[in-house]
């Protein structure tokens, strides 16, 4: 459509069913995810990371596993990043 770009990835439908957009992280810049588009699947509980150079997919790999469904992602001032589940939790993740 006009005024969208072409995906950056496309997740083959085998390996992810229900994706839950998130967040680059920005918190300590010393961590080995900064600048990293942290984002999930709700439905197989993956954590996925996504790596890009001037609009490019650079690095796209599994992270881990969620403990419950993934429901949304957030952050704080700092740029710390969080993960609410399906288990009433809200996680932070410790970059």
């Amino acid at each position: 459509k006009k005024g969208l770009k072409d995906p950056l990835i496309q997740i083959p439908s085998d390996s992810a069913r229900s994706i839950t957009g998130g967040y680059v992280y920005r918190g300590k810049k010393a961590s080995p995810y900064y600048g990293v588009y942290i984002f999930g699947d709700y439905v197989k509980e993956t954590l996925w990371g996504l790596t890009q150079n001037q609009g490019k997919k650079k690095d796209f790999a599994v992270l881990g596993q969620a403990p419950d469904a993934i429901a949304s992602f957030g952050q704080d001032r700092a740029k710390n990043l969080y993960m609410v589940c399906f288990d009433g939790r809200i996680y932070k993740f410790n970059f």
